[in-house]
């Protein structure tokens, strides 16, 4: 019998029991507490109420979203509560900072594979859309699978709500809230016809380096929205070679030459990324790293965990290349963008020299005037 204590769930609470027994026994009491009070009101009425209350009772954005939606788990059929990781945090840092001084957030973000960050950045659009009237996002993916996984991020949220806020539309590619809130997806296209009908106060592009035209997409979709604070727009992508639009907006942020923050996210960043060594092989797994392998942990000051996990995913993930390790798995920016693409030099040999440069400095040349 599902009991918590001397707290008897009603009807509600048994409905919800399996989301119930994710939280801990403090806060299980609580929503139980919640739910009982609902219990006698009409469904239409529950919801309304339900909602308002889970809202007060978490307060806070960031609060809301990692204990009111849900993602699904790598294991088949699993979901939980999306609790952020440390990539995630460290995203939610940044915006806070712009945010806290006044200005419109503006990302572009670099990153190694599975990191999480669409999930993050889709928690946040539709929380803001969930929770706040009058908000307008927009979010545009490289590809058909891509946009259709953003959409589905957001539907998994929507539909793993206990309690939902009433909606005036839903289709393939958006949800639209009854109090004049809206999300909105959509494949990049060709030209400037990418986001030509839409408008945003929160705009994310995903995987930009990926998209037929990234230039004249980028140029439609920043046209779209406002430019002061409250407005958001996040690039987050994997590089796609060297020289082409992504790079050189990277460069841009990077060198300040325009309002875009910089964000990179080696491989190493994320926590998950390393396996157990048993006790055994420990020691002999020391003695065969490689030349690379040594560096990374010197110069990275990684874990031996950290280098057995990209060893087994280097045989079992990337065909046993080192160099598609380097791609999807970057860990430092120049190395994702000179091993993505077609590159046409060594990339060995020029990743070993890139620990003897220098960024180079940009100086304009022109004409002296005469006296």
């Amino acid at each position: 019998m599902f009991i918590t204590g001397t707290l008897r769930p009603g009807k509600l609470a048994k409905k919800h029991e399996l989301k119930l027994r994710a939280y801990d026994e403090n806060t299980r009491k609580d929503l139980i507490r919640i739910l009982n009070s609902l219990d006698h009101l009409p469904v239409e009425e529950q919801n309304i109420q339900g909602f308002e209350a889970l809202r007060a009772y978490w307060p806070e954005e960031e609060e809301w979203i990692q204990n009111c939606l849900w993602i699904a788990t790598k294991k088949r059929g699993g979901k939980q509560l999306l609790r952020f990781n440390s990539v995630q945090q460290e995203v939610s840092k940044a915006i806070k900072r712009v945010e806290n001084e006044g200005r419109a957030v503006r990302l572009i973000i670099l990153k190694a594979r599975q990191m999480g960050l669409s999930t993050y950045i889709q928690s946040r659009f539709f929380t803001a859309t969930c929770l706040h009237e009058g908000v307008q996002v927009f979010s545009v993916g490289n590809k058909k699978s891509t946009t259709q996984n953003l959409m589905g991020m957001c539907r998994r949220f929507l539909s793993n709500l206990i309690f939902k806020p009433p909606m005036e539309e839903e289709t393939k590619l958006s949800l639209v809230f009854q109090h004049d809130s809206s999300l909105k997806v959509e494949t990049a296209r060709a030209g400037e016809e990418t986001g030509r009908s839409a408008t945003a106060h929160m705009v994310h592009l995903s995987e930009l380096a990926f998209y037929p035209d990234p230039e004249s997409a980028m140029t439609a979709v920043l046209q779209i929205q406002g430019d002061g604070p409250g407005t958001w727009t996040i690039v987050e992508s994997t590089a796609n070679g060297a020289g082409n639009y992504f790079h050189q907006i990277w460069l841009d942020a990077e060198e300040g030459r325009s309002d875009f923050i910089p964000l990179f996210f080696p491989w190493f960043k994320d926590p998950s990324y390393r396996m157990e060594i048993p006790d055994t092989q420990k020691i002999v797994f020391e003695r065969s790293l490689d030349e690379e392998e040594k560096n990374l942990r010197e110069r990275f000051n990684l874990e031996l965990e950290q280098l057995f996990w990209r060893r087994w995913i280097i045989r079992n993930k990337c065909h046993g290349s080192i160099d598609v390790f380097h791609q999807e798995y970057p860990s430092t920016p120049d190395e994702a963008f000179l091993h993505s693409g077609a590159p046409v030099f060594d990339i060995k040999r020029l990743t070993q020299l890139e620990q003897y440069t220098r960024r180079p400095k940009r100086y304009v040349l022109g004409m002296k005037d005469s006296p």
